[in-house]
């Protein structure tokens, strides 16, 4: 939820609405105060409902590092080369670079279109309806990647996946960061992170003992895997709050209260939570007029190279390009 300081307070007790009335943000006022006055642990303890919906989204991000580490394992394990892949002139089996190369890189470019796709549609209809369809969509590729007959079925059940995952991505994360309180914003994204780091964790643990097997489920055993962590978020997502910024950019407000009470303990909490969104979103509907180029003059150029650098990083350390010669 957006928190702001005092002085952004003031300025927007200047902002009126779209009926042109000024906006209250006195109980708004008072919430951002106290937020300044919480400790991290009081914070946390504060309101466990909210905890508890930052959590199944960290929850369903744990897909994307579990199906990542998962397809590169299972293309090394014997079972899934004697099925699918070619033999070598000392009779040996392996999967060919073709294939590699399309997993690999096919997955990369099904998550941007999925990344996209979910940013551009959940500002029309809502963070919580097309998660669902994402999610819908993760479980149906597993089943795809779990029943395939062939490599090039295995690389569509894959690619459809990815297309989830790059939604999960982009949805996850900009939720956790719109609802997180001020205290533990940081650690709630960087939990986001973390959580993509345990799936493939947990997907090598599994694979040390599943590769000995000699038969399917020396593989399928990953694939299956996924859907306990998809089939928990699914239904965990049917009682999401929606966005209530997106509730409240679209005229919902009541609604937006009842998503907000949804996720606080304290009502005066939801409503001046409520009070902030509705001033800030006013304030951004004033300075409409300013245009993409104003984000590369001036102090704002700094602020987008920072906000650019830091998800770059990872890929600047080189990880990406050099990850599977590990596999």
């Amino acid at each position: 939820m957006t928190t702001i300081d005092k002085a952004q307070v003031q300025e927007l007790e200047l902002i009126t609405n779209d009926a042109g009335d000024p906006l209250d943000v006195s109980r708004g006022r008072a919430v951002a105060g106290r937020a300044h006055t919480l400790s991290y642990w009081q914070t946390l303890k504060k309101d466990p409902k909210l905890l508890f919906w930052i959590f199944v989204m960290i929850w369903t991000l744990i897909t994307r590092g579990f199906e990542n580490q998962s397809s590169g394992s299972i293309i090394s394990i014997p079972d899934f080369k004697e099925r699918f892949g070619t033999q070598d002139s000392d009779g040996k089996y392996f999967v060919e670079t073709t294939w590699q190369s399309a997993l690999n890189g096919g997955a990369n470019g099904a998550a941007i279109v999925g990344a996209f796709l979910a940013s551009y549609t959940a500002d029309k209809f809502g963070v919580r309806p097309i998660i669902l369809i994402f999610a819908a969509l993760n479980l149906i590729s597993v089943g795809i990647e779990f029943a395939t007959t062939s490599t090039g079925m295995f690389l569509a059940g894959k690619l459809l996946n990815f297309v989830a995952i790059g939604a999960f991505l982009n949805l996850c994360t900009s939720y956790v960061a719109e609802v997180s309180p001020l205290n533990i914003r940081a650690s709630c994204i960087g939990f986001c992170n973390l959580a993509q780091c345990i799936g493939p964790f947990i997907s090598a643990i599994m694979s040390n003992f599943t590769s000995t097997w000699q038969n399917a489920w020396s593989w399928k055993a990953l694939i299956c895997a996924q859907w306990g962590f998809c089939g928990i978020s699914f239904v965990a997502l049917w009682f999401l709050p929606e966005s209530p910024t997106f509730l409240v950019r679209t005229n919902k407000i009541d609604l937006a209260r009842k998503s907000l009470a949804r996720m606080y303990s304290d009502s005066s909490d939801a409503e001046g939570h409520l009070e902030l969104i509705q001033a800030t979103i006013a304030e951004s509907e004033a300075q409409k007029e300013a245009s993409y180029i104003e984000c590369f003059r001036g102090t704002n150029l700094r602020r987008t190279l920072i906000a650019i650098l830091v998800f770059q990083s990872e890929s600047f350390s080189g990880l990406g390009f050099i990850g599977n010669y590990g596999r």
